[in-house]
């Protein structure tokens, strides 16, 4: 569950944003002084990078999905390298920078049109950080890519747990929404179930 991967009391520290890129959606909650302020759900997410991959490459779904989970966003971090690959009786030789070019442009357009209009819409807060969950925060370097769109805001992964992890307390589909995080942090101050 997405909330369940951030830290316990770093969800609530002053002036955070919290960015849930999921597969169809991004849910963006922000904290100020200590407080939720603003919630909000875009719907953009990580089945637009893999329909940009299938436009762009001529993939089905499914291939492309396969292809972006494996490509790191980092700089200079696939200089040259191809991913070859048989496909339906046609043998591809795709350019692994290219490939990070397509993925990293649509976060950007995510964050850059998306997440910085609610955040200038919620006020001037001076934000200390992001904080990345979600499926798509599974991509290597997602953070050099938000943070520098985010103006350099410094910003971290905090992976989902897996259903496997949890204890039958958490395991509850509620706990998978930015609002989720609150819920959590609610319930398990409120309650004498150790999370």
């Amino acid at each position: 569950a997405t909330s369940l991967g951030i830290p316990r009391n770093e969800a609530v520290v002053a002036n955070n944003v919290i960015l849930d890129i999921g597969g169809g959606t991004t849910d963006i909650a922000i904290f100020a002084n200590k407080r939720p302020c603003y919630f909000a759900t875009v719907p953009f997410g990580g089945d637009d990078i893999s329909h940009d991959i299938c436009v762009v490459e001529h993939l089905p779904q499914y291939k492309a999905e396969e292809i972006k989970k494996g490509i790191p966003l980092t700089p200079n971090a696939l200089p040259g390298e191809k991913l070859s690959f048989d496909l339906g009786g046609r043998s591809y030789d795709l350019d692994k920078t290219e490939l990070q070019a397509i993925i990293g442009a649509r976060l950007e357009n995510i964050i850059e049109e998306k997440v910085k209009s609610v955040l200038e819409a919620c006020g001037n807060f001076a934000y200390e950080r992001a904080l990345l969950t979600g499926g798509v925060a599974r991509t290597k370097g997602i953070e050099y890519i938000v943070g520098v769109t985010l103006d350099s805001l410094p910003t971290k992964r905090v992976l989902p747990a897996f259903e496997d992890q949890l204890v039958s307390e958490q395991y509850n589909e509620c706990y998978v929404t930015a609002m989720g995080i609150l819920k959590y942090i609610q319930d398990r101050t409120f309650s004498s179930i150790a999370y």
